[in-house]
């Protein structure tokens, strides 16, 4: 996986990135719960809408692809009454085939464009800023790591409630 930086009219900083496509699959749900977070500052919002416009057509296309080859390798599923629902499943015998052929879709490789978000970015002005753990882990390649504690000055308030 590689990162690549470039400057769109001296505007923002894009990030290409390389990565398996069942990542970026796998990292559509934290996305799209990261869009609809409360409190979420406007240039943040700005970041965020081209990338997840770049993932949802791709993830389409993806789901688009999928359906049609269902309905080449299969047959329409079958309601009680023995009338079609609309659905397809693979016939039996291209079961192998058509999983192989989705095995090495996921595993392509696939570029997105992004800006990166620093968690303090995700915070703004929020006194109180908590995301699921699987956001930061599924969209590692989009928000920067905050500061290590270790690095950040202490502030009075740390000291507040220590009596000597």
């Amino acid at each position: 996986m590689s990162k690549t930086k470039f400057k769109i009219k001296n505007f923002i900083n894009l990030t290409k990135i390389s990565m398996k496509f069942k990542d970026i699959i796998g990292s559509e749900r934290a996305l799209f719960l990261l869009n609809e977070k409360d409190n979420i500052d406007t240039v943040v919002q700005f970041k965020l809408a081209p990338v997840i416009r770049e993932v949802k057509t791709k993830i389409a296309d993806y789901q688009n692809a999928r359906t049609k080859r269902i309905k080449e390798l299969g047959h329409p599923v079958l309601n009680d009454k023995n009338e079609p629902t609309g659905e397809y499943e693979v016939n039996v015998e291209n079961n192998e085939k058509f999983h192989e052929e989705i095995r090495v879709i996921l595993e392509t490789e696939d570029e997105i464009k992004f800006v990166e978000i620093s968690y303090e970015e995700l915070k703004g002005q929020n006194k109180e800023f908590n995301l699921p753990t699987f956001v930061y882990t599924d969209l590692y390649w989009l928000i920067k790591s905050p500061a290590e504690p270790s690095t950040a000055e202490p502030s009075t308030a740390d000291y507040a409630d220590k009596k000597e």
